[in-house]
């Protein structure tokens, strides 16, 4: 974790078309599978045709374990690329999940594509919707945000992989994390909001295989 100072402009609005298409399709399942993997418990599922399948990873996929993912700080955390848009190509999110881990909570965001893209990790005392400066819903009393740079275009997601966006996911096992929200990428941009009972120190990092945001809150 290093303290820096917040880029602007890294918000952009995110078409209107696409928010009011993804809306109508309703909340996404949630669901406990009988075999979970280390790092998750709650699951988000896309709401759309049960027939779609998502692609097999091309190797084992890398779990975290049960060990935090990194240095806990509740100081900004950016990648040394920082926001270049890294080497991700057609990255977005396709399902989320939640577990409670000795000492820590952890939020899990799966996504399709591959690659690394950059990331700003903070807490802000103005959550808003990108570009339109909406209300996001959170209820919470800390919200932690993470943007992703060099994420997938509109043109480029499976609709009918996409999970839940745009309002809150509150149906979580965790204490500390409350709320998620989840916005679909816009202009190679992607914006996930985490809303906690506190502002806790935390830890972010990006696995691969497939591509994951995992951020680690600390409750100990």
């Amino acid at each position: 974790m290093k303290p820096q100072c917040t880029p602007t402009g890294i918000l952009r609005f995110v078409c209107a078309t696409v928010i009011v298409g993804l809306a109508a399709t309703g909340c996404s399942t949630y669901e406990n599978t009988e075999a979970t993997p280390p790092d998750a418990s709650i699951s988000s599922t896309p709401s759309h045709s049960p027939s779609q399948q998502q692609p097999e990873p091309t190797q084992q996929q890398s779990e975290p374990g049960t060990q935090p993912v990194g240095e806990f700080s509740t100081g900004n955390y950016e990648s040394d690329n920082w926001p270049d848009f890294g080497d991700a190509k057609g990255v977005y999110p396709v399902a989320m999940r939640s577990a409670v881990h000795d000492g820590f909570e952890r939020i899990v965001i799966e996504h399709a594509g591959t690659g690394t893209p950059s990331m700003l990790a903070r807490y802000t005392d103005e959550p808003m919707a990108p570009g339109s400066g909406a209300d996001l819903g959170i209820d919470q009393d800390a919200v932690l945000e993470v943007v992703w740079s060099g994420t997938s275009s509109i043109d480029d997601m499976d609709v009918d992989q996409l999970m839940q966006v745009n309002d809150p996911i509150t149906d979580l096992n965790t204490t500390a994390a409350q709320s998620v929200v989840v916005f679909p990428p816009f202009e190679a941009t992607s914006s996930y909001f985490i809303g906690l009972d506190e502002q806790r120190p935390y830890a972010v990092k990006i696995l691969q295989d497939p591509v994951r945001l995992v951020v680690d809150i600390q409750t100990d």
